[in-house]
């Protein structure tokens, strides 16, 4: 037999658990990564555009227009932004900590990211990099220290003729 303190507090877990579990699909609902962009980066300009020609598009609510990043205005990053009815540059962001002031004239885009898809890369410079001169002498490279095995060696034959 139970008491009526015990049905509550396992009403009470089970109450929490399945709040939690709520609370853990609302934020996995749509499990993307983010990409912030502040404003001053040449990608940005792209992403306003795209933002501003897509802002009317019914995909907007799920966050399904997607656009493929162009390396030239992004430094080399490849992969996809995804918009939604959200805007990408709000003009104030609430803290997310209690007693910190919210975010005013906020200066970066937010958006959800795609990592591209697998594909081979070759690290290279890009073309026009003109490398500096060698600065290391060979005088400046220090000699290789003494293994271990080899201090103890010399150490213990100084010990020994003492």
């Amino acid at each position: 037999m139970s008491n009526g303190k015990s049905c509550d507090t396992k009403d009470e877990r089970r109450v929490k658990t399945l709040r939690k579990q709520d609370e853990e699909r609302q934020r996995n609902n749509l499990g993307m990564d983010v990409l912030f962009v502040h404003i001053s980066y040449p990608l940005a300009m792209e992403i306003l555009s795209f933002y501003r020609k897509n802002i009317d598009d019914l995909k907007l609510t799920n966050a399904e227009v997607k656009w493929k990043i162009n390396p030239k205005f992004s430094g080399g990053t490849n992969g996809y932004i995804f918009i939604s009815d959200k805007p990408v540059q709000p003009l104030q962001i609430d803290s997310p900590i209690d007693g910190m002031e919210m975010i005013a004239d906020n200066q970066v885009l937010t958006l959800f990211y795609e990592c591209p898809p697998l594909h081979i890369h070759i690290p290279r410079p890009p073309e026009g990099v003109q490398y500096p001169g060698k600065t290391i002498r060979r005088k400046d490279v220090k000699p290789a220290p003494l293994l271990w095995h080899e201090k103890s060696a010399v150490v213990g034959r100084l010990h020994s003729l003492g």
